[in-house]
C-alpha cells in the first residue's frame, strides 16, 4: 500500500483513519440500509408470516425529484450556481 521508505505515506494513513472513523459511526451499514430502501427493499429480514409486504417507494420519488431539480437549476443558468443566499457572494451578483 503506497509505502515510502518502509512506511505508509501520510495520505494512506489519513485514508485508513477515515475508514476507521466511518466504521466507528456505522456509516457503511447506514449507507447500505439507505440504498436498500432506495431500491424498494424495505422488508429485508422481516418475518411477515405470509402476509403481503406492500412497497410504495416514496424515498426513490423524493430523491429523484431532488436530483432532477438540482441538475435542471445548474444546467439552466448561464452563471455558476451558488447555494449562498445571505452571504457576501450573494451581494456581488
Amino acid at each position: 500500500m503506497f509505502r515510502k521508505n518502509n512506511h505508509y505515506t501520510e495520505e494512506w494513513e489519513l485514508y485508513e483513519k477515515g475508514k476507521e472513523y466511518h466504521h466507528s459511526i456505522g456509516l457503511y451499514d447506514n449507507v447500505n440500509t439507505n440504498e436498500r430502501f432506495y431500491r424498494g427493499d424495505q422488508w429485508e429480514g422481516v418475518q411477515s408470516g405470509g402476509l403481503p409486504t406492500p412497497v410504495f417507494n416514496l424515498f426513490r420519488r423524493i430523491i429523484d425529484f431532488f436530483v432532477s431539480t438540482v441538475l435542471s437549476i445548474s444546467a439552466g443558468t448561464s452563471k455558476k450556481w451558488t447555494p449562498c443566499l445571505q452571504t457576501p457572494c450573494a451581494t456581488r451578483r
